[in-house]
């Protein structure tokens, strides 16, 4: 039999053993989207469970390094999932600091620096989604601060509920799709230009803030027509004509990206 972690009591802890169901829940239905991400979630599910069930050792570090798989695989996705083998290798070494430099402080502050890295990569509208996985790193020393004079039950109450609040935004960030052409710009900008040389960035991020989204970026992406794209096209013809086939290929990338993550949209191939 485990040894129970000396750091809190034995307690029981009802609604923070259930309520980690909602792990396993929307884990299993983020797999299709991101397999390692959905993986991961799962067994976040399990090992918090465990960990507010049985309030052993072994559970504990379970429960705590799939905390920094769960925040380092969400960052990886915010990247277009192209880290793997650093995000696998990178929650290792987080995992071995956390036991070497044992800290709630340290804790919250590594988890705050990926999160605003996170954060960073959408649109204001995805912030308080990303926030919520941030309160479930908060909240796993709530029912452990004694010095709240707080009934236990309300503080099992209160992890509980942000069990399923950060459950609830890990699945809203694997499935957002964006809704504005400004949004999917800030998706693919994220995506698909942090692999590219500075100069090249620069030139995506020229056409894309400075000719596209002026006219194009308030509009709803599956709403968009041809002749939105006609007036595009007519306001840049007298610019010079790397501009304007620059602004042709980028807008083809980027309506190819749409349709790689499932963004209906009813534009064909603009440049011929």
């Amino acid at each position: 039999m485990d040894a129970v972690c000396p750091q809190t009591p034995r307690m029981l802890e009802p609604i923070s053993t259930l309520t980690n169901v909602a792990f396993v829940i929307f884990g299993l239905l983020v797999i299709k989207k991101d397999w390692y991400v959905g993986f991961i979630v799962v067994l976040l599910g399990i090992a918090s469970g465990g960990w507010h069930y049985f309030h052993t050792i072994f559970w504990h570090t379970f429960d705590l390094s799939m905390m920094y798989f769960m925040l380092l695989a969400l960052l990886n996705y915010s990247m277009g999932s192209k880290h793997l083998e650093k995000t696998y290798l990178a929650s290792i070494t987080m995992v071995g600091l956390h036991f070497l430099v044992p800290s709630h402080y340290l804790i919250a502050g590594l988890a705050l620096v990926l999160l605003v890295s996170l954060i960073r990569q959408y649109p204001p509208s995805r912030i308080l989604i990303i926030i919520g996985c941030f309160v479930l790193w908060i909240s796993t020393n709530i029912p452990y601060l004694h010095e709240w004079n707080m009934p236990f039950w309300q503080l099992d109450l209160l992890h509980g509920i942000s069990h399923v609040w950060a459950a609830i935004g890990i699945y809203k960030v694997i499935g957002y799709k964006p809704t504005t052409f400004f949004e999917l710009t800030s998706s693919f900008k994220s995506i698909h230009l942090s692999s590219l040389s500075d100069e090249a960035r620069r030139e995506y991020e020229h056409i894309i803030d400075l000719e596209l989204n002026p006219i194009l970026g308030k509009l709803s992406v599956e709403f968009i027509e041809e002749k939105d794209v006609s007036q595009l096209l007519h306001n840049i013809s007298s610019k010079e004509q790397d501009i304007v086939e620059g602004v042709e290929t980028k807008l083809d990338e980027i309506l190819t990206f749409a349709t790689g993550q499932g963004i209906k949209h009813k534009l064909a191939v603009v440049k011929q």
